[in-house]
């Protein structure tokens, strides 16, 4: 009795033993690709900023993970990185994404904004010569431009946040038709003046990537310049906007 006690003891072992192998064998490894650039903040366990090139290289060992520092909204505010773990490597391999500084950007900073002449959904016309002496907040994207989309929402609370301010203007230049833009409209906000067939602009600038924001000063020149969709770009639009209001 005792013997088949045992047995049938050691069986139910094996059994589960096997159901916790196949178990472990069916979790998929993911990628986790995040997207930095010098701005993002990054800081190790010590709670230490760490540079944009010591992240990449650290990440580029494999060794290290991020992980999301989420503000009481729940925006990614900054990110953590840290050793991985054995549940890590078996699951979790970090990666980083073409960053802002790695595609040719669209202008140079500390250049004179082009004149322009843009109209709104509305058909008003908006010139350069009549907004001298603000500061003006572009952002380039098209309807489907799931990158444009995903930081739309955060664009829209950093416009509010400025509603009712002449010096603060913020302008949505795309290359799509009045038609087409009209009808995106129609189900989906945007707080910023839209501006579309807006060409010529976008040719004078040479933007090649979406969306592209671009921050230019009271004096006309271009302060800042983000290409691709970058985690938490409202917050830092509003730290370059900040500033230009405090010159």
């Amino acid at each position: 009795m005792n013997y088949f006690l045992c047995f049938l003891f050691s069986f139910l072992c094996s059994i589960n033993f096997l159901v916790a192998q196949t178990m472990h064998s069916t979790v998929t490894k993911s990628k986790f690709s995040v997207q930095l650039d010098e701005n993002t903040i990054v800081r190790n366990a010590e709670g230490k900023r760490l540079p944009y090139e010591q992240v990449v290289q650290m990440i580029s060992t494999r060794a290290y993970t991020l992980d999301a520092v989420r503000d009481s909204n729940g925006k990614i505010a900054e990110y953590k990185i840290r050793a991985k773990t054995n549940d890590d490597a078996g699951t979790r391999e970090t990666s980083v994404s073409k960053t802002a500084h790695e595609v040719p950007a669209p202008t140079n900073r500390g250049e004179t904004f082009p004149d322009f002449i843009l109209y709104d959904i509305n058909g008003k016309v908006i010139r350069s010569s009549d907004l001298k002496g603000k500061i003006l907040v572009f952002n380039f994207w098209f309807s489907t431009c799931r990158p444009c989309l995903n930081e739309m929402q955060g664009l829209n609370t950093l416009a509010e946040k400025y509603k009712g301010r002449m010096d603060v203007v913020f302008l949505a230049a795309g290359w799509e038709t009045k038609t087409v833009v009209a009808q995106f409209l129609q189900t989906k906000k945007f707080n910023y003046t839209v501006c579309p067939e807006s060409i010529n602009l976008i040719n004078a600038l040479k933007i090649k990537s979406y969306p592209t924001n671009i921050v230019v000063g009271k004096d006309g020149k271009i302060v800042a310049d983000y290409i691709g969709g970058l985690p938490g770009i409202e917050q830092t639009l509003e730290a370059d906007i900040e500033k230009l209001l405090k010159q």
